[in-house]
């Protein structure tokens, strides 16, 4: 057990460096906190209500103040831990050696007397309670820091108990090994949980890897692309253009001013699509000037008016992230063009300490936020593919209409701290 211990401790700490997985981490500790508490709550309550109906014949008194001690101290823990998520991660599980330590001190009052009672016996089935509660949280180290402890303790008090009640001494042996039966029970439940979370955590960097290889394979390809559509499309147009000059006299100035117009506009789609494909600006001054210029291009294609609101946007959040960013944007207003029948678009840059977001926003015809679902579920080729590149970086893909008509198309991404 303890030879795996160590490697698990380094590889939760590794995957607590990722953001996302960090989240995880926190909520499934503020879950277990939660559990904790709930059991927390019912050892008070039966160790209360043992003290009352079962008092000691000494120390009645002494025992109702160290479980209104106790109960005093759970919500105390409750209340501070509970408002810090980090809290949650780092401490909570500390919070068990004083379950074991209220217990004992209990036991251990309850045992003081001469008399015969059976008080001190009953105080100790409590403990049963303590391996649950050190169970839900990914330590197994910290688990079997408790769980240990918990049986020593109970078998000393045991001995006390024993003593005060007259049952037979053959009961302390029997009883420590169902406690510890319990405790191994707890323990490889931990490692369950913990295993189950580190080969989640395999999977995100397995993933995280594969598109980090789609990305360098879609940025080599596009290059590729980009460079036949300059070097071979381009450049026939171009010199289709060239040779209009060359026409024979006769030639109606009409078809040739409208070949020469078509041609125009075939070499600056081209350029448009060479400069999308492989954006160099993306790498040389960044997302937001790549936006702008994209914002540009978009304007000037499909005759609408586009603006580009980076004020919440500052510095650079990696490279693959702003690829995915600048392809979102792309996709994004390629549909404003093609479907939303609109005059006015916005792109919307911003990030903050965990999340990088790119909006585009229109007034065009709008559309329900459920048909909205339904096109994306149902396959939209372009959205459903940038819906799934940006899960695989751990982001999501929102669609949703605009508050004043349109849609809102919003691409969220983490950002590593």
């Amino acid at each position: 057990m303890s030879s795996t211990g160590a490697p698990e401790v380094s590889v939760l700490r590794d995957l607590a460096r990722v953001p996302e997985l960090r989240a995880l981490l926190i909520r499934h500790a503020a879950r277990g906190f939660r559990v904790q508490s709930v059991v927390r709550t019912v050892l008070v309550v039966f160790l209360a209500l043992t003290v009352l109906i079962v008092p000691p014949p000494a120390g009645a008194l002494a025992c109702l103040l160290v479980v209104a001690g106790y109960a005093v101290w759970a919500v105390f823990v409750f209340a501070v831990v509970r408002g810090d998520a980090a809290r949650v991660l780092r401490f909570s599980w500390l919070a068990l050696y004083g379950d074991v330590l209220a217990v004992a001190v209990i036991v251990a009052v309850a045992s003081l007397s001469d008399d015969r009672s059976s008080t001190a016996g009953i105080l100790l089935d409590g403990m049963f309670l303590l391996p649950v509660v050190a169970a839900v949280q990914l330590r197994v180290w910290a688990a079997v820091s408790v769980i240990v402890p918990t049986i020593v303790v109970f078998v000393v008090c045991s001995v006390l108990a024993v003593q005060t009640s007259g049952q037979l001494w053959a009961i302390v042996p029997l009883r420590s090994l169902a406690l510890a039966g319990v405790g191994l029970g707890c323990v490889l439940l931990v490692r369950l949980q913990a295993s189950r979370v580190l080969a989640l955590g395999r999977e995100y960097t397995r993933r995280g890897a594969l598109l980090s290889e789609l990305l360098v394979t879609e940025s080599r390809e596009r290059a590729t692309l980009s460079e036949h559509l300059h070097d071979g499309a381009l450049q026939y147009v171009l010199a289709a253009r060239q040779e209009l000059d060359d026409l024979p006299a006769e030639t109606d100035p009409a078809v040739a001013e409208r070949l020469r117009g078509a041609l125009g506009e075939a070499s600056v789609l081209l350029r448009s699509q060479v400069a999308e494909l492989s954006p160099a600006v993306l790498q040389q001054a960044g997302l937001a000037v790549a936006v702008r210029r994209l914002a540009v291009d978009t304007a000037a294609r499909g005759r609408l008016d586009v603006q580009v609101d980076e004020s919440g946007w500052s510095d650079t959040v990696g490279t693959a992230t702003e690829q995915l960013l600048y392809d979102s944007a792309r996709e994004f207003l390629g549909n404003v063009v093609k479907h939303a029948h609109a005059s006015h678009a916005t792109v919307t840059l911003a990030r903050d300490e965990t999340q990088a977001v790119l909006a585009v926003t229109d007034d065009g015809v709008g559309a329900d936020p459920e048909e909205l679902a339904a096109r994306l579920g149902a396959g939209h080729i372009g959205l459903a593919t940038r819906r799934i590149r940006l899960e695989a970086a751990g982001g999501r893909l929102d669609l949703e209409a605009g508050t004043a008509g349109g849609t809102v198309l919003r691409a969220v991404l983490p950002v590593a701290r």
